[in-house]
């Protein structure tokens, strides 16, 4: 039996240039994350059955599409920050997926649809727990 275990591991130096031939012409060249190299240095920690890789560029997973979550860019922190949903709505998405024996057969290209009720209850009580926090009125002054 598959037994999740959370964790987080950030692999940003394990970029790679890629160069795709599409149309016999120009070639473009770009960065990806090949979770391969991840798999074969880990092999008891991490496999395709467990492994998800977070991005906001799509072009990040074009060696794993089936690990690939698109997220949302994290943009204008300073005067946006507070309005960010993104690791809360992932929150949810991460929690109902956790039971699974294997990440395998996933779509996380609707990962948002997937967990919808999840997501909603999490924003609900964020909000309620924030609106508390300020006097039970919403908006702090």
């Amino acid at each position: 039996m598959f037994t999740f275990k959370p964790g987080l591991l950030c692999c940003a130096p394990l970029a790679f240039q890629v160069t795709v031939d599409n149309t016999g012409h120009k070639k473009p060249v770009f960065d990806c994350k090949p979770l391969q190299v991840l798999w074969e240095r880990f092999p008891d920690q991490y496999t395709p059955k467990n492994t998800i890789m977070l991005d906001d560029l799509r072009r990040n997973y074009v060696l794993n599409p089936q690990n690939g979550l698109v997220i949302r860019p994290f943009k204008r922190a300073l005067t946006t920050g507070a309005a960010d949903r993104e690791l809360l709505r992932l929150k949810a998405y991460f929690l109902k997926i956790a039971h699974l024996e294997t990440l395998e057969g996933l779509d996380h290209a609707r990962w948002e649809r997937y967990a919808r009720k999840e997501i909603q209850e999490l924003e609900d009580a964020h909000d309620a727990a924030r609106g508390a926090g300020h006097g039970g009125g919403g908006t702090p002054s």
